[in-house]
């Protein structure tokens, strides 16, 4: 079925929702009950951000994976009716939140995250990465150390095998999607 489809029918079934639960408690409180929502759904977007830079800060893959899935809780208290409200406090539970990601969403690698996190920051996602070295120098007389740089194509599943002190692939994704955020 089309998304088109699924969007329609649960439309119908959202408006056939609030008016059942309207007519049993009132229109007065079902008004209160949406503005709980969209006021819970601020506070979980606040509590999920805090707790997503812990986490990236800690095991960035993880929590990328996890945040896709954590994205459309505070959606769904957001959306006016009841049945989005029950998805967003199913979606609270983390065994039923990883069953329907994997459902809905399949495997996620983390090289489809960074693509996603270098797309949205702007930055080209090529295929290689340009690694550019000095090269030391030596003659019979002397030892100098002149700058002649040594150009690499690494292809992009050796990038993460750098030496210390470099940035892999991830680090630099992440650090673009944050600076990005900040701006």
């Amino acid at each position: 079925m089309p998304l088109a489809g699924i969007f329609i029918i649960w439309l119908i079934l959202e408006i056939i929702t609030t008016i059942f639960v309207a007519k049993l408690i009132g229109w007065r409180l079902v008004l209160g009950l949406f503005v709980l929502g969209i006021i819970a759904a601020v506070a979980l977007m606040k509590w999920q951000k805090k707790t997503f830079e812990a986490r990236l800060a800690k095991d960035p893959q993880n929590a990328m994976k996890d945040q896709i899935a954590n994205a459309f809780i505070p959606i769904a208290f957001a959306v006016p009716g009841f049945l989005s409200d029950i998805f967003g406090l199913l979606m609270l539970n983390p065994n039923i939140r990883r069953q329907l990601s994997a459902k809905f969403f399949g495997t996620i690698s983390a090289d489809s995250i960074i693509e996603q996190a270098m797309a949205m920051s702007g930055q080209p996602n090529n295929s290689t990465v340009i690694d550019v070295e000095a090269k030391n120098t030596t003659s019979a007389t002397s030892t100098t150390s002149t700058a002649n740089p040594v150009i690499q194509n690494i292809p992009a599943s050796d990038a993460e095998n750098k030496p210390a002190g470099k940035k892999s692939r991830i680090a630099g994704a992440i650090d673009a999607a944050v600076n990005t955020d900040k701006k």
